[in-house]
């Protein structure tokens, strides 16, 4: 008798916990805010370093830093989006079984 008045207090927590990791795993999601800050910060960057040194606007050097500050950026985002979508699949793979 005292094993069923238990079992359910056990699946209890047992949901509690399934249901606390699934609200920490949904809150971990990617979203277009971090991304949006990473443009706004790059771009602070370049006009800090064009109010700190006027001079570089003339120089190729700004360009080139801007072409490979656009494109490590890139590769960034290309990067985390797969990684996302594997562990949503994972995520996905777990939950079926």
């Amino acid at each position: 008798m005292k094993k069923n008045q238990d079992c359910p207090q056990a699946l209890f927590e047992d949901m509690s916990r399934k249901e606390a990791i699934l609200k920490e795993f949904n809150s971990l999601r990617p979203n277009n805010k971090r991304r949006f800050y990473q443009i706004i910060g790059m771009l602070t960057a370049v006009v800090f370093l064009i109010y700190r040194y006027p001079e570089i606007i003339e120089q190729p050097v700004l360009y080139i830093f801007l072409i490979l500050m656009m494109s490590l950026s890139a590769e960034a985002y290309v990067q985390n989006k797969r990684i996302n979508k594997r562990i949503d699949l994972l995520h996905k793979l777990l939950k079926e079984e």
